[in-house]
């Protein structure tokens, strides 16, 4: 009998793992001595059946305390979604990290390399010429005088390697997903978690305040994307250490141009071109700069920073318009050149 034997029999009983099952099997799994069949039986069960809010509990405690973490001097923001959609996308949360070290609001941006396509968050980094392979204490300092780090996951969970093999050949969206968000390594405290549906939005409020969080807006994008839309309605779960508080947010408040359905977004040297173009204001692609700065709105309200999403808009608009975003890229690059 297999160490996973016992779960995979909970599961095919048709019932969840509580949250002490759910920690003790991916431990289990991150011992290195479970076997890729096993791993592809679990998570294949678990990926049909859905992942209930005590099993994603479970399995991020044990991540978290598997991860190298990364002590920062001050609170910080993620702006992270769950990916995997599989399609050409512009890296919207990537770029509206630079929109808010602009504003003063530090940003830790864990993420990784596209897991379908290479579009995501890190590939537009390189695309852009930003390192994030540095030690922790560079990290470190990088933050705290940028008010910018970025958190490659590969650096930081060292333990996924044991899934790394039935994760590719399972090749579908697993817990691991859902994971990622909510395992950021400098533990930050104010979050935007982006789903793709309603169902899966309700399910990870549930889950990040039972993990601990100050603020977290948890957003299924009206588009059926993991980011707030300029196309159409979308729905906001507000995540606080007491209270889950959903709303809807419609774009047409704020007379947003959609983005249209002939470009959503490209390779990362593409989206990474047109960045750049956004930001020395070159005056091309208001409807992607709309949705960055739509973005950014959100987690400067998260985080505090303005009272609410309309006013952090026009924040955002501004520091484009007057090139305090530009001058954020710019010393993030001249910083790790010379720390």
């Amino acid at each position: 009998m297999g160490l996973l034997s016992s779960y995979i029999k909970i599961i095919e009983s048709g019932k969840d793992l509580n949250k002490e099952q759910g920690y003790s099997c991916l431990c289990k799994i991150f011992s290195g001595e479970c076997s890729d069949s096993e791993i592809i039986n679990l998570l294949s069960l678990f990926a049909d059946k859905g992942e209930s809010v005590s099993e994603i509990v479970g399995f991020a405690t044990a991540m978290r305390e598997h991860m190298i973490k990364v002590p920062l001097t001050s609170s910080s923001i993620d702006l992270c979604g769950t990916g995997g959609i599989g399609k050409d996308r512009f890296n919207v949360s990537t770029a509206a990290s630079f929109v808010l070290a602009a504003a003063g609001v530090p940003v830790a941006k864990h993420g990784n390399y596209g897991s379908k396509k290479p579009n995501g968050s890190f590939n537009f980094l390189e695309a852009l010429c930003m390192d994030f392979n540095q030690e922790v204490s560079v990290v470190q300092k990088l933050h705290q005088e940028t008010n910018l780090c970025f958190l490659f996951a590969r650096n930081y969970h060292p333990a996924m390697r044991y899934v790394a093999a039935a994760r590719k050949k399972i090749a579908r969206r697993t817990i691991f997903n859902i994971l990622g968000p909510l395992c950021n390594p400098a533990s930050v405290k104010h979050q935007i978690i982006g789903v793709t549906n309603v169902e899966t939005a309700k399910k990870i409020a549930a889950v990040i305040q039972e993990l601990g969080v100050e603020k977290a807006l948890i957003i299924a994008g009206g588009d059926g994307l993991d980011e707030l839309a300029t196309t159409s309605p979308s729905s906001i779960f507000e995540v606080t250490r007491f209270s889950i508080k959903e709303t809807i947010f419609d774009p047409k408040n704020l007379n947003l141009r959609p983005v249209s359905s002939g470009f959503e977004g490209a390779d990362s040297e593409t989206n990474a071109k047109i960045f750049n173009e956004i930001i020395s204001l070159e005056k091309k692609h208001k409807n992607i700069a709309d949705l960055i700065c739509l973005n950014s709105a959100a987690a400067m309200y998260c985080f505090g920073k303005v009272s609410n999403i309309e006013a952090g808009f026009e924040v955002s608009q501004a520091l484009i318009k007057f090139g305090a975003v530009k001058k954020a890229v710019d010393l993030y690059k001249d910083r790790c050149k010379s720390i």
